[in-house]
C-alpha cells in the first residue's frame, strides 16, 4: 500500500483507547449528591414523622402527668380539709388522666435509663393512691381530722415526692433526649448540608476537567482523521501525493479535459541508475535524494499541476490545459533542474539525471491505465537513448 498502515491503526487504536476518567468521576459524584439529597429527604420526611408522632407527644404526656400529679394531691387536701366529697369526681378524673398519661408514657418510652423511672412513677402512684382512697373513706366517715392526719403522714408525704421527683426526673429526661434529638439531626443536616457543597465543587471540577477534556480529544481526534486522511492520499516519505490519490485526480482531470474540450498532458519521471545511490551510499541517503528531488519538482510546477510519488523512484506530473509541446518544455526544464543540484548528505555529494516520458490526452486516452501506459512506454524509450532526456509518446518511434 501508498501509505502507512500501522502508523493508521495506531492511531485509530490511541483514539479508541482514550478514556475520560473525569467524566467517571463526574457521573459518580452527580450520582452520589442525588442519592445524598433523596436520602436526606426521606430521613427527614421519617424523623419528622417519628418526632412528632412519638417524642412530642412523649414530652407533652410527662408534663401533663406532672400537673396532674399535683392536682390529685390538692383535690385531696381540698376534700379532707372541707369534707366535701363532691371534690372526689375531679379527682377521679384526675386519676384517670394520671393513669392514661403513664400508659401512653410507658409504651411510647423506649429508652433504658427511662424504664427504671417508669417503674419508680408507678409503685410510688400505687401507694399514693392508695393512701388517697383511704382518705376519701375517712372523710365519707365524717372522720375530716383523720383524713387530713393522713394526707400529712410521713408515708404519703414520702411517696408524693418521690413522685414527683421520679415524674420530674423522667421529664426532665425527655427533654434531654428531645434537645438531642434535634441536635442530632441539625447536625445530620449540616453535615449533608457540607457534604453536598463539597460534592458539588468537586462536580463543578470534574465537569469541567471533563468538557476540557472533552474538548481536547475532539482536537486530538481531528488531528488523527486529517492525519489519516492525509495519509491515505499521501507518500509518508516525500509528502507527494501518493498512486491512490494521482489515479482518481487523473481520471478527474480526463473527465474534465473531455467534458470542456481542453489540452492536458501527464508525465512520468524516473531517477537514473537509483539503485547505484542506494548500493554506493545506502537506503537512508537514497531516501533523502527522493525527498529533496521531489522538492524540486514541486518547485518546477505551476500550483494547478499535481505531483505525485507513484512508486519506488517513479514520479508521475499531471499537467491541466497544457499541450504537450508546452509539457516537453516543462520535462526539460525540470529534467536540468535536477541535473545541475548536487545532493549533499552527510560528507557525500550526490548527483543524479531523470528520464521523462510525456503523454497527452485525446479520444483514444480516456482512462488512466490508457494514458499512464503510453506515458511509460515514452518514459522507456527515453531510458533506451541513454538517459537524461524527455521523450513525447509521439516521437517513441523516432530515433
Amino acid at each position: 500500500m501508498d501509505i502507512d498502515d500501522k502508523e493508521i491503526i495506531e492511531s485509530k487504536e490511541e483514539f479508541i483507547n482514550s478514556s475520560n476518567p473525569w467524566f467517571i468521576i463526574s457521573v459518580v459524584v452527580t450520582l452520589v449528591v442525588i442519592l445524598l439529597l433523596v436520602g436526606n429527604l426521606f430521613y427527614s420526611y421519617y424523623a419528622m414523622n417519628n418526632f412528632d408522632s412519638k417524642e412530642l407527644t412523649l414530652q407533652k404526656n410527662s408534663g401533663k402527668l406532672m400537673s396532674h400529679i399535683h392536682n390529685l394531691k390538692l383535690i385531696t387536701l381540698i376534700s379532707a380539709h372541707t369534707g366535701d366529697l363532691t371534690w372526689e369526681k375531679n379527682y377521679i378524673k384526675n386519676k384517670k388522666i394520671v393513669n392514661n398519661n403513664l400508659e401512653k408514657i410507658s409504651d411510647l418510652v423506649a429508652y433504658k435509663e427511662s424504664f427504671k423511672m417508669i417503674d419508680n412513677i408507678k409503685e410510688n402512684k400505687k401507694i399514693i393512691l392508695k393512701i388517697e382512697d383511704q382518705a376519701y373513706q375517712l372523710i365519707s366517715q365524717g372522720q375530716k381530722k383523720e383524713a387530713v392526719n393522713l394526707l400529712k403522714s410521713w408515708n404519703y408525704i414520702k411517696n408524693h415526692n418521690e413522685l414527683i421527683e421520679s415524674t420530674k426526673n423522667l421529664t426532665n429526661f425527655v427533654n434531654n433526649h428531645v434537645r438531642k434529638n434535634i441536635a442530632f439531626r441539625k447536625k445530620i443536616i449540616f453535615i449533608t448540608f457540607i457534604t453536598v457543597i463539597v460534592l458539588f465543587g468537586v462536580l463543578i471540577f470534574s465537569w469541567y476537567i471533563s468538557i476540557k477534556t472533552w474538548r481536547y480529544n475532539i482536537k486530538k481526534r481531528r488531528e488523527k482523521e486529517e492525519k489519516i486522511i492525509y495519509l491515505n492520499f499521501h507518500d509518508s516519505l516525500t509528502d507527494l501525493y501518493n498512486r491512490r490519490y494521482f489515479m482518481q485526480a487523473g481520471k478527474e482531470e480526463l473527465e474534465r479535459a473531455d467534458r470542456y474540450e481542453e489540452s492536458l498532458s501527464f508525465m512520468m519521471i524516473d531517477i537514473d541508475h537509483f539503485k547505484n545511490v542506494n548500493d554506493t551510499y545506502g537506503h537512508v541517503a537514497g531516501d533523502n535524494v527522493l525527498k529533496k528531488l521531489a522538492k524540486i519538482i514541486e518547485e518546477s510546477v505551476r500550483d494547478v499541476d499535481i505531483v505525485g510519488r507513484l512508486g519506488g523512484e517513479e514520479f508521475g506530473i499531471i499537467l491541466p490545459k497544457t499541450p504537450i509541446s508546452v509539457a516537453k518544455q516543462v520535462g526539460d526544464r525540470l529534467r536540468k533542474n535536477i541535473k545541475n543540484n548536487t545532493f549533499k548528505f552527510e560528507k557525500e555529494s550526490i548527483s543524479v539525471t531523470v528520464s521523462v516520458g510525456i503523454a497527452k490526452f485525446n479520444q483514444h486516452n480516456m482512462n488512466m491505465d490508457n494514458i499512464l501506459h503510453k506515458a511509460d512506454v515514452a518514459l522507456y524509450e527515453a531510458k533506451n537513448r541513454g538517459r537524461n532526456c524527455v521523450i513525447t509518446y509521439k516521437n517513441t518511434q523516432e530515433k
